[in-house]
């Protein structure tokens, strides 16, 4: 089997785009990303939201390693994980705000003092605080005992400070006095022994902390098992399935970009006259006209007579014919008195005067459906509600997720004003509901060890369940489960390790090999030094790689 795990050192000039392509090309499932100190790549939020989707579009378990503490929490507040170093283990938000953490291993370190209080200086001094001299020169001041009572210490708060007060005053005295003198010697003595108890202690909790771990990879030939399963409705809930839901409302406004023209036509008659020819002329209803470069049209049929021409031909008594026409185009510019016409389709000796009114321009802005389109594609693309928020309510015992299916649609819609309204801007409102079907690794984990479990003969035992490969689909009511699972030989995992808290690292495959027929075995960290302090034998790790049939 392929490593399932991999380290990714970045360059510090290193972009978001760079970091994608090497997330997608990795086949590790897990990794850990080293970003440069001066790196300026995950001091930006938008890096750290864009590398977040990167990481849940990839199915792959993503530590950053990062030993600036302000970036850490940079990183920890966008959701994602973190680690001072390569080795260390994932930091939590509170151990940043709550404590420093040792930059080799990522742990937290404590850096109280020792402190000793006033009541310890009072006992020490009510224990043995005072020696007593057997001989007094003469004209020397005498040092007298007073002697230490431990049912005392049982007394009241008030009796108790009477009597230490008593005991530790001291006199000067010539031969009737007496001088009480206390022994800083034999404080300092005490002092020092419990400060360096305390120093004892506090080293053996940071070598347990900061001892290197030791790790048995061993190779073993194992049973390939492909698992392909279908579950039903009745088998949801134990694999592991669920459906999340949640909804947000987004309003937005619509500004109108169509124009309207809501004005009128301008209406006439014309007198029309042949002048051209003998023959009659017959027009259809819609024959243009033309006026100063305007445009007019006949709005009925009419047959102009045919001409009537003296004194040889220059002189025109044609009868006139009156028709009906219309402007082609909304405004008052096409109002016109006494005008001259012309027609697209005759000479200009057809002759045609008249005059036009009831022009008017009327231009108002509407609500088109492309505003709608446009402004409803730009307020899905705002929506917060991301498949990682669902996610984060799924999460809630940090339960892994395996595979989701996460949707968005429109639930309700609603327009102020309709398609077409004389307004120059509307309200849209939408409420986007967003789902995710999604199937937790312990979950699978049961159905797949159930299932190998179920299959085998019982002289074997499963190595890998397939659990975080699983390739789970929905369709029809129906979950199906595609992964592969690994069986092999039966041994007592705890029992090895115990025995190898004791031993060195040359002794490692001997012990080994009594309970495991294994391919190959590397070992990796301190186990010589593990082997010296058996107290520390939980730090033995027992790794499995399995190697196909």
């Amino acid at each position: 089997m392929e490593d399932n795990s991999q380290i990714i050192y970045l360059e510090i000039d290193t972009d978001i785009t760079e970091v994608s392509r090497l997330l997608s090309q990795t086949k590790a499932k897990q990794i850990r990303l080293v970003v440069p100190a001066k790196s300026g790549l995950l001091r930006s939020s938008i890096n750290l939201k864009l590398l977040k989707k990167q990481i849940a579009s990839s199915k792959k378990e993503v530590i950053l390693v990062c030993p600036d503490q302000d970036i850490q929490k940079l990183i920890l507040r966008s959701g994602l994980q973190v680690a001072s170093t390569v080795k260390s283990k994932v930091i939590e938000m509170t151990s940043l705000a709550t404590s420093d953490l040792d930059p080799a291993s990522g742990n937290q370190v404590s850096k109280e003092e020792p402190v000793v209080s006033d009541m310890v200086t009072e006992d020490l001094t009510k224990e043995s605080d005072l020696k007593e001299e057997d001989e007094e020169p003469s004209g020397q001041s005498t040092l007298v005992v007073k002697q230490f009572d431990p049912e005392s210490s049982k007394q009241t708060p008030s009796s108790s400070k009477a009597d230490l007060d008593a005991s530790t005053k001291t006199a000067v005295a010539t031969d009737s006095e007496q001088l009480k003198i206390p022994d800083f010697d034999h404080f300092r003595r005490k002092f020092l022994i419990i400060g360096g108890l305390g120093v004892v202690a506090v080293s053996l909790i940071l070598v347990g902390v900061l001892t290197p771990k030791a790790k048995v990879t061993v190779s073993l030939q194992a049973e390939q098992v492909p698992i392909n399963l279908s579950l039903d409705q009745s088998e949801f809930e134990q694999a592991g399935y669920g459906q999340i839901t949640d909804q947000e409302t987004l309003t937005t406004t619509v500004v109108a970009s169509e124009q309207k023209d809501l004005g009128s036509v301008a209406q006439g008659n014309v007198v029309i006259q042949n002048c051209e020819d003998s023959d009659a002329h017959s027009l259809k209803k819609g024959t243009k006209l033309i006026s100063g470069g305007l445009s007019f049209e006949l709005d009925q049929a009419i047959t102009i007579p045919a001409g009537i021409f003296s004194a040889g031909g220059t002189v025109c008594s044609t009868p006139l014919v009156e028709a009906g026409i219309k402007a082609s185009e909304k405004g008052s510019d096409y109002n016109l008195t006494q005008a001259s016409f012309g027609f697209t389709e005759l000479s200009a000796n057809f002759k045609a005067t008249g005059t036009t009114s009831g022009g008017e321009s009327k231009i108002v802005k509407v609500i088109a459906q492309s505003d709608i389109d446009q402004a409803r594609a730009a307020l899905i693309a705002t929506n917060t509600l991301e498949e990682a928020d669902l996610v984060s309510q799924i999460d809630q015992n940090q339960s892994r997720l395996v595979k989701g299916s996460y949707s968005e649609v429109v639930d309700q819609e609603s327009l102020a004003d309709p398609v077409g309204s004389q307004v120059d801007q509307t309200e849209l409102k939408l409420v986007i509901k967003s789902s995710l079907d999604y199937l937790e690794l312990k979950g699978i984990g049961v159905v797949l060890d159930q299932y190998l479990q179920e299959n085998s003969d019982g002289s074997k035992q499963i190595f890998d369940n397939g659990a975080e490969s699983v390739e789970p689909s929905y369709q029809d009511g129906q979950i199906t489960i595609t992964t592969t699972g690994y069986l092999g030989p039966k041994f007592d995992q705890e029992r090895i390790i115990s025995e190898l808290r004791f031993v060195s690292k040359k002794q490692v495959r001997e012990v080994v090999k009594e309970y495991i027929d294994y391919q190959d075995l590397q070992v990796d960290g301190g186990i010589t030094l593990l082997s010296r302090m058996p107290i520390f034998g939980s730090k033995i790790g027992l790794e499995l790689e399995v190697t196909n049939i």
